[in-house]
């Protein structure tokens, strides 16, 4: 009787393990603004993937490079990424907005540096955020469908005051309450 009550207990957990194998194995950034990863970065740029190589494990991916955001502008820009640890997995011949870091003395990029596929949306939210960086003000990020999702508002390259969140609607979501104690 107890052999059967320890089976059903062991079986419970190894189920809970591997329905909770992909939070374990996944990818968990914390949230930044576009203006932190403007910050962050030591190169910005926009470009289309041109060729990738493996490295064992490491991917070297070179973009023809259509605009520069920040750094030296380069017709074409050689990094790597490494996929199994928040790299972002590139794909020839698609346009990519990319966050560099130099670690190293090599450039790197990956998820968490804020890399992504290209947008119209995300071109807007950038050269926004870049603008309100250099001149004190105020930018939008946007939703995949265009509206607005949040407004920051920035003084000196820092947050200056509350960022007002929107909903999909184009609402505009109450801050929250913090109660203090």
């Amino acid at each position: 009787m107890r052999f059967g009550y320890l089976s059903k207990f062991c079986y419970l957990i190894i189920i809970s393990i591997l329905c909770h194998a992909n939070s374990v194995w996944s990818c968990d950034c914390m949230y930044r603004y576009t203006h932190e990863f403007y910050q962050q970065a030591e190169a910005v740029f926009s470009g289309t993937v041109v060729q990738k190589e493996d490295h064992q494990g490491a991917v070297g991916v070179t973009f023809q490079v259509t605009q520069t955001f920040k750094g030296e502008h380069q017709e074409q820009f050689t990094l790597t990424t490494l996929p199994y640890l928040c790299g972002t997995i590139f794909d020839e011949g698609k346009e990519y907005i990319v966050f560099a870091i130099k670690v190293n003395d090599e450039f790197e990029t990956g998820f968490c540096q804020g890399t992504q596929a290209i947008t119209p949306e995300f071109i807007k939210q950038l050269t926004e955020a870049k603008a309100a960086l250099d001149s004190d003000g105020m930018y939008r990020e946007y939703y995949p469908d265009g509206k607005i999702q949040r407004e920051i508002t920035l003084k000196g390259g820092e947050l200056a005051g509350p960022v007002k969140e929107f909903d999909t609607n184009g609402q505009l979501m109450p801050e929250p309450k913090i109660e203090k104690f």
